[in-house]
């Protein structure tokens, strides 16, 4: 008879359940920046005008023109490279990352070029005015943007293009590495998208509450696992001597 809740299917939907699900949009706020360089008018990364705390600041919806000091991150006059960190809360397994480049608004004189994000799943604190750094950084993602117009349009990267999805992180930085328009680099917007990882922890406890519905399922059904392979590559049905075993050998004649 078909069970719709069977121990089976109770056991396919835990191992679902411990598995990291398809990529949803991380939610990040101010406090997801957690470090990162000077920037165009002060020596915090959280200072000034155009703080890193800026390109998280429009996570949802349709991305707005730049306002200038209102809501991109700007380097430092002629810096070919600058950075910020993120705290995305959790382990995830990213799947998506968004970059929404500056033009520094009616200026046209600030963008990312070359850029990189690094990943890992420890920081340490550098100091007050750059908070924290990774630690044993991988790469994940490099590429180029260009300088844009208003609004910034989305470069989406994915495994298709660029992005590496192995391994699961907690924090990753952003740094371009050399600027559009002639007198620094910045950036408008970041989105990432990923599944959660379970902790160790979760983890275990659903692989072990799968292990007890599969042996659930096979009590209730009457199943009785194979017997082991004997010495001899023999296989005994229901053990040495039982249905199914090789036969004795018979006495040597005398």
């Amino acid at each position: 008879m078909h069970r719709l809740f069977s121990p089976f299917r109770i056991t396919l939907l835990l191992l679902a359940a411990a598995l990291p699900c398809a990529g949803q949009p991380i939610v990040l706020s101010t406090s997801s920046v957690i470090g990162g360089g000077p920037i165009y008018d002060s020596p915090a990364f959280t200072g000034g005008s155009f703080p890193a705390t800026f390109v998280v600041n429009e996570q949802t919806g349709a991305i707005n023109n730049d306002v200038f000091g209102g809501n991109y991150w700007l380097g430092p006059d002629s810096v070919n490279s600058d950075y910020f960190v993120l705290d995305l809360g959790a382990l995830y397994s990213l799947t998506q990352i968004t970059l929404f480049n500056t033009h520094n608004a009616n200026f046209n004189d600030r963008a990312t070029s070359a850029f990189h994000i690094t990943a890992s799943n420890a920081v340490s604190f550098v100091d007050a005015n750059h908070g924290f750094a990774l630690d044993s950084p991988t790469t994940i993602l490099s590429g180029t943007l260009t300088l844009p117009t208003d609004p910034p349009p989305g470069i989406v990267f994915t495994s298709g293009n660029g992005l590496s999805t192995d391994g699961f992180y907690r924090y990753i930085s952003f740094t371009y590495d050399s600027f559009a328009g002639g007198a620094g680099g910045g950036l408008h917007e970041i989105r990432v998208e990923g599944a959660v990882v379970p902790e160790p922890a979760t983890s275990a406890l659903w692989a072990g509450a799968a292990t007890l519905a599969v042996l659930a399922y096979v009590r209730i059904n009457g199943m009785v696992p194979p017997a082991p392979v004997r010495g001899g590559g023999q296989r005994g049905g229901q053990g040495r001597g039982g249905p199914g075993a090789a036969p004795a050998p018979a006495p040597a004649a005398p």
